[in-house]
């Protein structure tokens, strides 16, 4: 992911152009579970550049991280609540 966003940077336009097609969302689990907490903030600087809209499953700890280091970008923020095993609702 960080590699990706690295040489889109380093690409230049027309190469950009050329490349371009349809944008589609990001769709990301947990992708912050596997950092420390030393690395989260540049994985956070870093997901905001990689499309136009990235959408993100996260558990609460690494949620906060996030919600401090993307609050700017962060369009909605959902919460899912276990009611039982068969039922959840989006807070």
């Amino acid at each position: 992911m960080i590699k990706m966003s690295q040489e889109n940077r380093l690409s230049d336009d027309r190469a950009k152009q050329e490349l371009s097609s349809d944008i589609y969302p990001l769709v990301m689990d947990a992708p912050l579970s596997k950092f420390d907490k030393k690395h989260i903030q540049s994985v956070c600087e870093t997901i905001p550049h990689l499309t136009e809209q990235v959408v993100i499953f996260i558990k609460d700890t690494d949620g906060d991280l996030a919600k401090e280091y993307m609050n700017a970008k962060i369009g909605k923020s959902h919460k899912f609540v276990k009611i039982s095993e068969t039922e959840t609702i989006i807070e």
